[in-house]
């Protein structure tokens, strides 16, 4: 459970407490796009990549390669108050941070997330969180509060996953875009909106410390 492979151009073994160590004393272990494989705790194989180090010192941004998971953003469709109390985000840090190695959860550092909702700022801390439609498309909107665009996304090629079937899916942004919906990511690559009800994947990002 412990080992799994950093792919560059090429493949290396690693360790989670050597990446932990590393980090720690600021070496150079990640690059934008590098990507690492690793099995959940129920054997599935995964894929994530390197989204940013620069976010603050020590720290790496990670989002999940490919549609591992499908939920709605609501049980009906409400907004309620956003991304901090949606069924999404309990489901994300209930359900799939269950899943993933120990030695991982305890290296992942949480995010304070700040969104206005209805003319209410509301703030959330937790694990695995979804990006914002600031952050994938650069798009400024009354609700991401203090995001920016990263620049990994700026490459259309970032912003399309797949699912396990190989087939092209549509996952879900945190962006609150309507008084029912949410904002999400075609499978082309572009931005539309969804009733929160709706059933569809998500790519979890996570902060590594």
């Amino acid at each position: 459970m412990s080992n799994g492979c950093v792919m560059r151009k090429r493949e290396s073994p690693f360790d989670w407490d050597e990446l932990a160590f590393e980090l720690r004393h600021d070496n150079q272990v990640f690059r934008p796009e590098d990507k690492l494989w690793f099995e959940l705790k129920d054997n599935t194989e995964v894929g994530v990549s390197v989204m940013s180090t620069n976010i603050s010192p020590n720290t790496v941004m990670f989002i999940f390669d490919e549609v591992y998971w499908s939920h709605c953003m609501n049980d009906t469709n409400t907004i309620g108050g956003g991304w901090a109390e949606s069924k999404m985000q309990e489901y994300l840090n209930t359900e799939v941070l269950s899943l993933l190695p120990d030695e991982l959860v305890e290296m992942i550092q949480p995010r304070t997330i700040r969104q206005k909702v209805d003319g209410r700022v509301y703030e959330w801390t937790g694990k695995l969180w979804l990006p914002s439609r600031t952050e994938v498309f650069g798009e400024e909107n009354d609700c991401d509060i203090d995001d920016r665009q990263i620049s990994f996304f700026r490459n259309r090629r970032n912003r399309i996953a797949l699912d396990d079937t190989d087939s092209l899916r549509s996952r879900w942004l945190r962006t609150v875009v309507s008084s029912t919906g949410f904002a999400y990511v075609s499978s082309s690559g572009c931005a539309y909106n969804y009733a929160a009800s709706s059933v569809i994947g998500v790519r979890p990002c996570f902060l590594v410390k």
